[in-house]
């Protein structure tokens, strides 16, 4: 492997570990090298304007709309997708002894809500250890950046995954299925979210499906237009980026007014269309009644030429 390869991927690590909120000490540790090698990894993301330093030992990785670090493309790109605050339901193949299993290994849990369903924090997220689904949720601060809607959920079910590994080392294998209860999409610093944000307001939309989308100041750092539905917020997200780009490629020139302007000119069109093929079938109609005049002109003569012809024949046999 390449000497540049190598760097880039411990700095997707690097940058993955700062995201769960470890610290350089903590970060060496876990990927087996010394501080002064990670300081020289982290002075590289800082210059790549990847993260920032916050304060002492502590670092975050830099908003979106600034250049992100792809975990599984390998390269640097460009995203202004937020994916956030999922909660994710798994249900397992078999049941457990929640309680005995984890007194058994001092894993620290609650006991919540009416049914007394165990929580624990795993992978700093509340996990709901229930009867019948094992519930994820992500922390507010937990973010998903990428280039669309599709690549930020790809990244969030990574992140899924290992938790499942980690429910694994507590429970024991099992077998499972998992379901998105609930994804928001931000998109970062949208023009039409600075807009209604600057002047304090707040959007939300609902159709019959429920509330989809919505503009505000997510967390007082992201001025976002999100997409919200539980089901379909990765499609909705998808379809309003597309139409966005769509706008822009038209330099914004199809708005409202430039709809109506157009259809006031196809009518105007259409009316002139209609007079002209009103005109047209009116000499038609002409033209049919003086080609069936001279049709019958023509018929009399014909009969005529004939009579006389007859008429002639008779008195020269005669």
């Amino acid at each position: 492997m390449k000497q540049k390869e190598v760097k880039r991927n411990f700095e997707l690590d690097i940058v993955n570990l700062i995201k769960k909120g470890l610290n350089p000490s903590k970060i060496a540790i876990k990927l087996n090298m010394s501080l002064p090698n990670l300081s020289y990894y982290l002075s590289s993301l800082k210059k790549q304007n990847i993260i920032k330093k916050i304060g002492y030992g502590v670092w975050e990785v830099t908003p979106s709309g600034e250049v992100k670090i792809s975990s599984h493309k390998g390269s640097l790109q460009v995203k202004d997708v937020r994916g956030h605050a999922f909660i994710w339901k798994i249900k397992p193949n078999k049941k457990f002894n929640y309680l005995s299993i984890l007194n058994s290994k001092n894993i620290k849990y609650e006991l919540k809500g009416i049914s007394k369903t165990p929580r624990i924090i795993l992978n700093n997220k509340k996990t709901w250890l229930g009867s019948n689904y094992i519930t994820i949720f992500e922390p507010k601060i937990n973010s998903y950046f990428a280039t669309n809607t599709i690549e930020s959920k790809k990244e969030a079910i990574y992140s899924l995954l290992e938790d499942i590994t980690g429910l694994k080392n507590i429970l024991g294998e099992f077998r499972y299925i998992f379901t998105c209860r609930r994804q928001h999409y931000g998109f970062i610093n949208n023009p039409e979210a600075r807009h209604f944000i600057s002047k304090g307001k707040k959007i939300l939309i609902k159709n019959e499906k429920g509330y989809w989308f919505s503009i505000d100041f997510s967390q007082n750092k992201f001025k976002e237009a999100e997409t919200i539905h539980e089901k379909d917020a990765d499609i909705d997200g998808l379809g309003y980026k597309n139409y966005m780009n769509s706008h822009e490629k038209t330099n914004f020139k199809v708005t409202p007014e430039f709809i109506l302007n157009g259809f006031s000119q196809m009518m105007t069109i259409n009316n002139e269309l209609k007079k002209n093929i009103k005109s047209h079938l009116s000499l038609i109609k002409e033209y049919r009644k003086e080609n069936i005049r001279w049709r019958k002109g023509q018929l009399k003569n014909i009969e005529k030429n004939k009579f006389q012809k007859t008429l002639g024949d008779f008195y020269a046999n005669n």
